[in-house]
C-alpha cells in the first residue's frame, strides 16, 4: 500500500466566461492504493453510510488486502459483499491498474461529491417574481425565461437565454445557472469557471461562492452558507447545503446543530421535503456516533424527519436509531421502530433482525411482542429465536437527560406506532400487530 498527501490535480482556468481571469486548485488531501487479489465485479460508494462497497467472491482475500487503509480503517463482510467504512464521506474509491494488478485507488478531494442531482443546484427553482428575475412563469426577461425553462426540465433551451442574459441581463445569476447547468452534465472545469464569473459581491455571488466551496473546500463554512435575508426556497436549501456540507466533511456534531436549529424554527417552512437525502444522512451520522450525547441529537433529528415526512422505509435508518434508543434506556421504543423496518429488511439478514427485535421486547418487559416476533420467526423461515433479553444499560447523566428531553417525543412517536400496529391487525395475523401488515403481505409466499 501506498500512501500520498500531496497536490493532485492543478486547474488552471485561464479564461472565464465574461472575460473573468481566474486560477483554481482543485486538490485531494489524501489518497492510497490497495493492491486487490482480484478484480471486484463490482464497486459502489455510499457516501451518507460512508462506506465503499467491493462485490466479489473472495471477500476473505479482499479483506486482508483492503484492512490497512487509513482512509477507511473498519472493514466487515456484509451479505458477501467486503464494506470498508470511512472517516467521511468526502471518500471517492475507483479501481485502477497497478504493477501488479487490480488496485483500489481511495482519495480524499478538498470538495464534495456529486451524490445526487440537487447537489448540482439545477434541479432547483428560483422563482423568478421572488427574485428579481422580471415576471412570473413564462418569465418577462432572458434570465427569467431561462429559470422557468429549467424548472421545465428544458435545460437546452434556457442555455442560449442565460447566454443571452451573461450580456444583457443580470449577468450573475446567468453565470450561476451555466454554472450548474454544466456541473449537472459533468463538466466540472465549466462549472469551476462559470462560478467564478459570478462574482461575489450579490445574491447570485454568495450562492456561486457556496458551490466553489462545496465544489473545491474553504474554511469557515457557517459563515459561507449564510441564509439571513434570503427569500424562500433558497434559504431553505442554503441551510441544508451547509448541513451538508459539515456531515459529508465529518464533522457530525456541527451538522447535526445545524440541521436542529433549522427544524426548531418552526416560522419556516419543513426543511426535510425539500432535500430528503441530507435530513437522513446527517441523522445517520450522528446516531452512528460513539457519544451518547451525539446519539440523543441524532434521534431529536430522525423523530423530527419522521414528523417531516412520514415514517422511513430506510432499514439502515432505522436500526441505527433503534441502536442508539435502546443504548439510551428506551427499549421498548428501540423495538417499536426496528420493529418498523421488518418489510425493507433483505431476505438474508431478517432472522438476525427479527432475534434483535425480540431481544428489545423482553428487554422491556414485554414477553407478548416478543412471543410474536419468534412465532413469526418460525412460520416465515422455520427457524426458532432462541435470545435472551440483554442487559438494561447503567442509567447515566447523558440517558437521564434524553430520557428528560426526549419523552413527550417518545411517548407519542410509540403512541403512532401503536395505533397503526392496531389498525393493520384487523383481519390479519397477530404477526401484523407487532410488525405491521405490510410485513405479513410482502414476505408472506
Amino acid at each position: 500500500m501506498t500512501v500520498k498527501v500531496a497536490l493532485l490535480g492543478l486547474w488552471v482556468l485561464a479564461a472565464a466566461p465574461a472575460g473573468a481571469q481566474s486560477a483554481l486548485v482543485v486538490a485531494s488531501e489524501a489518497m492510497e492504493r490497495l493492491p486487490l487479489p482480484v478484480a471486484p465485479a463490482a464497486l459502489e460508494v455510499d457516501v451518507w453510510a460512508r462506506e465503499v462497497r467491493l462485490t466479489t467472491d473472495r471477500p476473505a482475500d479482499v479483506v486482508r488486502a483492503v484492512k490497512t487503509s487509513r482512509l477507511c480503517p473498519s472493514v466487515l463482510v456484509r451479505d458477501g459483499v467486503v464494506v470498508l467504512r470511512c472517516r467521511t464521506g468526502q471518500v471517492e474509491a475507483t479501481l485502477a491498474r497497478g504493477r501488479k494488478g487490480r488496485e483500489l485507488a481511495l482519495s480524499v478531494p478538498r470538495g464534495l461529491p456529486r451524490d445526487d442531482g440537487q447537489a448540482s443546484g439545477a434541479s432547483w427553482h428560483y422563482p423568478p417574481e421572488v427574485f428579481q428575475l422580471g415576471g412570473a412563469c413564462p418569465g418577462t426577461t432572458p434570465e427569467g425565461k431561462a429559470e422557468c425553462l429549467l424548472a421545465a426540465g428544458k435545460v437546452d433551451d434556457a442555455v442560449p437565454l442565460l447566454r443571452e442574459a451573461l450580456l444583457h441581463g443580470n449577468g450573475d445569476f446567468a453565470a450561476l445557472r451555466l454554472g450548474d447547468i454544466a456541473l449537472a452534465g459533468g463538466d466540472l472545469l465549466g462549472a469551476l469557471a462559470s462560478y467564478q464569473a459570478a462574482g461575489r459581491k450579490d445574491l447570485w455571488g454568495r450562492l456561486a461562492a457556496m458551490r466553489l466551496c462545496e465544489l473545491a473546500g474553504c474554511a469557515r463554512e457557517e459563515f459561507v452558507f449564510d441564509s439571513a435575508g434570503l427569500s424562500e426556497p433558497l434559504a431553505t436549501e442554503v441551510d441544508l447545503r451547509l448541513a451538508r456540507t459539515l456531515a459529508l466533511q465529518g464533522h457530525d456534531r456541527r451538522a447535526a446543530l445545524a440541521l436542529r436549529r433549522r427544524m426548531m424554527d418552526r416560522e419556516r417552512q419543513p426543511v426535510c421535503p425539500s432535500w430528503p437525502r441530507v435530513c437522513a444522512g446527517v441523522a445517520l451520522a450522528a446516531l452512528r456516533d460513539e457519544d451518547a450525547e451525539l446519539q440523543a441529537l441524532g434521534l431529536e433529528l430522525f423523530l423530527a424527519q419522521e414528523q417531516e415526512l412520514g415514517a422511513s422505509s430506510d432499514p439502515v435508518l432505522l436500526r441505527a436509531a433503534s441502536d442508539a434508543a435502546a443504548a439510551a434506556g428506551a427499549p421498548f421504543f428501540a423495538a417499536n421502530v426496528l420493529a418498523t423496518a421488518t418489510p425493507h429488511v433483505p431476505p438474508s439478514r431478517l432472522w438476525e433482525h427479527l432475534a434483535r427485535v425480540a431481544s428489545l421486547y423482553e428487554a422491556a418487559g414485554d414477553r407478548h411482542r416478543a412471543d410474536v416476533a419468534r412465532e413469526y420467526a418460525k412460520a416465515r423461515l422455520g427457524r426458532p429465536l432462541r435470545v435472551k433479553a440483554p442487559a438494561p444499560p447503567p442509567p447515566d447523566t447523558a440517558t437521564v437527560a434524553l430520557q428528560q428531553k426526549l419523552t413527550r417525543v417518545l411517548e407519542e412517536a410509540t403512541a403512532s406506532l401503536e395505533v397503526a400496529a392496531a389498525l393493520s391487525a384487523a383481519g390479519r395475523s397477530r404477526a401484523s400487530a407487532v410488525l405491521g401488515a405490510r410485513a405479513v403481505t410482502a414476505t408472506t409466499p
